[in-house]
């Protein structure tokens, strides 16, 4: 079980990475990860800037890929969004008494109900499934799964934004605070790094070269202990902390923001495996995405500067404009955005609505698809105001067997999200 803890005593790091820190200073494609290194077999690196939308390779698929180029930008791109949805204190107090485990605030233990989705969701599917009730302002949570939750699978390339926030976390240990992913490097704005990796805008760099690199900063052993002591508390079977495939660039690790520069050492440490379970992705993004809602599940040392620009990319790019896709906002894959229809994005929730994600495609096992995903798609009425008890928000991790067939299983994962989202939306899944 994941635990909440309202202090997490700062780790003693087995190596200095802070050499100094001056306040005076100067101023796609999815990728195919090998099990053995946690990284790349993956296909010839596509510039999502420069990918055509014509009729695509057999190589790539629709909705994991964006082939067909659907993915866009909400209308409302304010950086401070909080999901508007709303339910009464009352509402929800009668819904959690007809609930098999209720909604309930960070606060409280984790309970997940492993019955609902049984029948509902494929046998050999691992997932968790993450719902969210706001009442006044305040989430409250309830777990959902068909039995498969706690079992950690290979989880592919969707533990990079966990390697981006662990460096996010050293940078501001080792600054006090200075600088984090608000930072920039050799005049590129980190925001823009974490852009191409969860774009595969490859023209510059590898997503799998780039997330080495960020391990490099944050440090493996202590990547691997943000699933357990530091943060997640998760069995000891799981882990994270390895590579993924590509050899880190040859980027310097000083880092400046304004008049602080600060420079660590590179992390050289190896690390065998990641292995996490559906839970433990699900509730990682489902604290960064209410880091300011909820303190008591906060990652020590990261700041909603951090989370800001892994969810949205950096506050002022150097590579891309104001209509690209950027942090975790432009992941390629499809599944949460084209759950509910364009009409429902920019009519029923009047353009504020929001998708943070990450795709994962194995080759091993016959083909593995892993997605984590963050979704908010609100009903508001004239006035711009939430319906009560209605809308969809939630967190979401699945990990699904191709069997071989990747493009078949690609168009039913699509299909089995839009029932979800579907399910949850008109109440039949609550």
């Amino acid at each position: 079980m994941i635990t909440q803890v309202h202090k997490v005593k700062r780790l003693k790091r087995i190596t200095p990475l802070l050499l100094s820190l001056s306040l005076g200073g100067a101023g796609g494609c999815a990728d195919l990860t090998s099990s053995s290194s946690g990284g790349s077999l993956s296909r010839a690196s596509v510039s999502k800037a420069q990918k055509s939308c014509g009729e695509p390779s057999s190589n790539y698929f629709e909705f994991l890929d964006d082939t067909r180029c659907l993915k866009r930008l909400p209308l409302d791109q304010d950086r401070a969004f909080m999901c508007p949805t709303r339910v009464s204190s009352e509402s929800l107090e009668s819904l959690n008494a007809s609930l098999p485990t209720p909604y309930a605030t960070a606060e409280h233990p984790i309970e997940v109900d492993t019955e609902t989705l049984k029948g509902v969701v494929p046998d050999d599917l691992s997932i968790a499934l993450i719902l969210v009730k706001r009442v006044n302002g305040v989430p409250y949570y309830r777990y959902l799964s068909n039995g498969s939750h706690d079992t950690p699978v290979e989880p592919w390339s969707t533990t990079k934004f966990l390697a981006i926030i662990n460096a996010a976390s050293s940078l501001r240990y080792h600054s006090e605070g200075a600088l984090g992913l608000d930072a920039s490097v050799e005049g590129i704005p980190l925001g823009d790094l974490i852009t191409v990796i969860h774009s595969y805008d490859e023209e510059r760099y590898t997503s799998n070269g780039l997330s080495a690199w960020f391990h490099d900063i944050g440090g493996r052993a202590f990547a691997n202990g943000i699933i357990h002591e530091r943060w997640l508390n998760r069995p000891a079977e799981e882990a994270f902390g390895a590579n993924y495939g590509d050899r880190a660039p040859d980027l310097p690790l000083t880092f400046t923001l304004g008049d602080k520069e600060l420079k660590v050492t590179k992390d050289q440490a190896w690390y065998p495996k990641n292995y996490l379970s559906p839970l433990t992705l699900a509730e990682a993004l489902k604290r960064l995405v209410m880091h300011r809602e909820d303190s008591v599940t906060r990652l020590e040392e990261i700041t909603w500067e951090d989370v800001e620009v892994l969810l949205y990319g950096a506050p002022e790019s150097l590579w891309y404009d104001a209509s690209s896709p950027q942090g975790m906002q432009s992941d390629t894959a499809l599944y949460l955005q084209e759950s509910v229809s364009a009409q429902r994005r920019d009519e029923v929730a009047q353009g504020q609505w929001r998708v943070f994600s990450k795709l994962g495609l194995g080759g091993s096992r016959g083909g593995e698809f892993v997605y984590t995903g963050y979704a908010c798609f609100p009903n508001l009425n004239e006035a711009g105001e939430p319906l009560e008890g209605e809308g969809v928000e939630l967190i979401i991790n699945t990990h699904w067997g191709a069997n071989g067939a990747y493009s078949a299983r690609d168009a039913a994962q699509m299909d089995l999200y839009r029932d979800l989202v579907s399910a949850i939306d008109r109440g039949a899944l609550r």
